[in-house]
């Protein structure tokens, strides 16, 4: 995360990155950035490059018992962090005399609130009275309809999720987008897997502890929760899984209200988007549809009394981090220490950014900017992003599986992609959020209601291709195929994924390999059913996919063999989840070596030794570097279900091992384990 850089540094930087700067030594100034001296030279980078880079940092370094893992992308966020409660402590002090529609107030207010501990413990459940009320008086399938269309208006989503969203059969379309309800366990299968028993009865224990603090006895809480764990079991089966989950084809499906209304009678649509504030909203999205048929199945065959008591726990559940101590111990208990093995709650202060960050992280973000983000940074970290897409470009050009006629639009997708560096301009307004200096609940509350109210407000107007839908404080590259956009924050820009005072070679490594892997998502098998304009059409041949196919059957075979945890060799990485983040990996590693190495070539960028490596060598040293991490198993067993990423030994050794300029950079024999023979090994782009 952000550390305040010399402009002095960042201007000489720019110039590097705009014009000649050739040579055969780096400038005296640069900073490197890699430490060497960690490296462990028993370790041979043409076996081992995880090993070799980042061994002694994965001995010597201990996971903070708040957290589920350490990494680098977690130092840099920790020191992201630091910056943001040193910002929100100087809006604390001068939130009172800051104007009343300024970011310095919001945050400041939201701040204090969040860490007057004794006023939330003496506000108890108070906050929640209004809320408890409007469930008990659910009567009927109408009133049910009403409270889930003012809980959404809250920001809160219940039985599905919600979202404002281009369209994906009209882009430039924005529709009302709705969704599976997140559901308490990680996946659908742990609802009904004989191997999750133990972790349904710690997710049951959990419920009754909320139902007890709630005010029910000992008895009742516990029927209170064999209530809530049949109904989400039943919403759970009606569920995707993670992998279906992640298809386009299940994101998106366009029905008119009298549609939504034919397939699910047990629900009162026009109710629902009334009490929502948006009768008129048109068309909307309902996917998958298997899920809405189940849910109106169970919304015909649930009693109301069901319904109520599963209200009333997603209520308390989603309270508890904001209420007094007695709740906030429960919730850790069980999402922190059961799910992830982390053994501590984080300092107060992390617990408040954190919120603050995920309610009105935009009004944070700008603080956040305005101190530590300089408008240099951008213009050197967009050469870089240019330089990788003109060498993606040129690798589409040369890929053998692709047809011409899908070639064409996977180089036209690449060349139109929208940038977005830094932060967002404009930043969304604000300025009439409600937050109070005082109580934290409520001002969670209008925090979520007024993102929710800026979302709808998008109903009916073009797309904006330039809208952020992530903090620029946050660490973090995204890429979205509705908007064919990529979006780099302000805090993935900084050491040691982009440094303007380092080598050409570890900015190509880190910021270089992430804009690479990026790219690649807009041509992949799920930007593939994305045209340049976001519109959901497949435009790769079947031949095409065929060819696509088996090269990504390979890289499967290569996550499936990975072993996570030595002492459990059954348990695997799913390579199916993972299959498009490893081929973006892959290609965005790939585009990244040649983005580098064509600039060398020109005479752009250094191509002398910089601790005794040249720099074809150190772009993968810097990506082995940067994807150091160690996990809690119980945080790894969840990510092994649920996250398309592959843990971070996998990803610092696979892409390398797949890539011949890995095994000329560092003269490994063919054969060895990090130069894979032709026969095994993947290349996609």
């Amino acid at each position: 995360m952000p550390q305040p850089v010399l402009l002095s540094a960042l201007a000489l930087a720019v110039a590097c990155l705009t014009s000649a700067c050739a040579g055969d030594d780096p400038r005296p100034d640069a900073g490197t950035n890699l430490d060497v001296a960690q490296f462990d030279r028993t370790a041979d980078p043409c076996v081992d490059a995880n090993a070799y880079v980042n061994r002694h940092w994965l001995q010597d370094t201990s996971i903070p018992p708040e957290r589920a893992s350490v990494s680098t992308l977690s130092i840099m966020a920790d020191a992201g962090l630091a910056a943001q409660r040193e910002l929100a402590q100087q809006a604390e002090a001068r939130a009172d005399q800051a104007e009343a529609a300024s970011a310095w107030r919001r945050v400041g207010w939201f701040y204090r609130s969040g860490m007057d501990i004794q006023a939330i413990e003496a506000e108890g459940m108070a906050p929640l009275a209004d809320a408890l009320a409007q469930v008990e008086a659910i009567a009927g399938p109408g009133d049910l309809a009403a409270y889930v269309g003012r809980r959404a208006a809250a920001g809160q989503d219940e039985m599905f999720a919600m979202a404002v969203e281009p369209a994906q059969d009209a882009p430039q379309e924005q529709v009302l987008g709705l969704y599976p309800a997140d559901l308490g366990l990680p996946t659908p299968a742990d609802y009904t897997d004989p191997d999750s028993a133990a972790l349904r009865a710690a997710y049951l224990d959990y419920i009754a502890s909320l139902f007890a603090l709630s005010g029910a006895d000992a008895a009742e809480a516990r029927a209170r929760a064999a209530t809530v764990l049949r109904v989400e079991t039943g919403l759970a089966a009606r569920a995707p899984s993670p992998e279906e989950a992640a298809q386009p084809r299940n994101q998106f499906r366009r029905v008119t209200l009298e549609q939504a209304m034919a397939e699910m009678p047990a629900f009162d649509w026009p109710r629902l988007l009334r009490t929502l504030g948006v009768a008129d909203a048109g068309d909307l999205s309902i996917a998958p549809a298997p899920y809405f048929a189940g849910l109106d199945a169970l919304l015909a065959t649930t009693p109301i009394e069901d319904w109520r008591t599963w209200l009333r726990w997603r209520l308390l559940d989603r309270a508890a981090r904001y209420l007094g101590s007695a709740w906030r111990q429960a919730a850790s208990a069980f999402y922190d220490t059961t799910l992830q093995g982390i053994p501590e709650a984080p300092p107060r202060w992390r617990q408040v950014l954190d919120t603050i960050n995920a309610t009105m992280g935009q009004s944070l973000g700008e603080l956040y900017v305005e101190r530590h983000f300089d408008e240099a940074h951008r213009t050197a970290a967009q050469a870089i992003v240019e330089d990788v897409r003109a060498a993606l470009l040129r690798r589409v050009e040369r890929v053998d599986w692709m047809s011409e006629d899908t070639r064409a639009t996977a180089l036209r997708k690449i060349a139109t992609m929208h940038l977005n560096i830094g932060y967002p301009t404009p930043w969304d307004d604000w300025s009439q959020a409600g937050i109070r200096p005082s109580g934290y609940y409520a001002n969670v509350s209008a925090a979520l209601a007024h993102g929710r109210m800026l979302a709808l407000a998008r109903l009916g107007q073009p797309v904006q291709r330039d809208r952020w839908d992530i903090n620029p404080q946050t660490v973090n590259a995204q890429y979205d195929a509705s908007r064919n956009a990529m979006t780099f924050t302000a805090a993935i820009l900084q050491a040691p994924i982009f440094d303007p005072g380092a080598d050409a070679a570890l900015n190509f490594g880190g910021l270089g390999a992430v804009a690479g892997h990026e790219m690649t998502h807009a041509i992949d098998d799920h930007g593939s059913q994305y045209d340049e304009t976001g519109r959901l059409v497949d435009w790769w041949k079947p031949a095409d996919a065929a060819r696509f196919a088996e090269r990504g059957a390979l890289l499967v075979q290569q996550a499936e063999a990975y072993v996570p945890l030595p002492a459990e060799p059954a348990l695997r990485m799913n390579g199916r989840l993972t299959l498009g983040e490893n081929i973006a990996d892959l290609g965005g590693l790939a585009a990244a070596s040649d983005a580098l190495a064509a600039g060398v070539a020109q005479g752009r960028y250094p191509r002398g030794e910089v601790d005794g490596f040249l720099p074809q060598q150190r772009v993968f040293l810097a990506w082995v570097r940067n994807w150091r991490e160690r996990v809690r198993e119980p945080a790894l067993r969840v990510r092994l279900q649920t996250d398309p990423h592959a843990p971070g030994a996998f990803r610092a050794n696979n892409p390398p091992a797949n890539l011949p300029a890995y095994a000329a950079a560092f003269a490994c024999a063919p054969g060895q384990p990090m130069a894979r023979p032709q026969a095994q090994r993947v290349q996609v782009w």
